[in-house]
């Protein structure tokens, strides 16, 4: 059975192999593991900065399900960012932008609020929380 949660204790050096970093306690807060019985699938991570949810780390080792366990595991680790009080989580674009649109996310350039000039607008795809689970979660109904 499948279940995503922050990881235990005796699968940190596990997750810091697969990671290829050490991971400290704010780390470690801030991270979920998609568990099949006791072999790890993927990790995710967020770091936060002045109230704002940075993607850090984003993995899925298991290549024949790879769309649903990122699904699962991107909207595991919203759910706990809304959790700790976020309210924006931001991505840099990367190889996953495309399915990150798809579940949701929206260029920074079009947003309606006021970031740091520091953040780059063409670097960035985000989501507002608990918005993204009120628009982009739910499938229409068929009348």
């Amino acid at each position: 059975m499948l279940k995503i949660t922050r990881i235990n204790k005796e699968d940190k050096s596990v997750v810091e192999s697969i990671l290829n970093r050490e991971l400290d306690t704010q780390s470690l807060h801030n991270l979920l593991a998609i568990y099949d019985d006791k072999n790890i699938l993927g990790c995710a991570s967020y770091k936060t900065e002045d109230g704002i949810a940075y993607l850090k780390d984003f993995i899925v080792l298991d290549k024949t399900s790879e769309g649903i366990l990122k699904d699962g595991l991107i909207k595991s680790l919203l759910n706990l960012a809304d959790l700790n009080g976020i309210k924006l989580f931001l991505i840099k674009k990367d190889i996953n932008e495309k399915f990150f649109k798809k579940i949701g996310f929206m260029d920074l350039s079009e947003r309606e609020f006021i970031v740091s000039e520091n953040l780059k607008d063409e670097e960035y795809i985000y989501a507002i929380l608990p918005d993204f689970f009120n628009t982009a979660c739910h499938s229409k109904k068929r009348s």
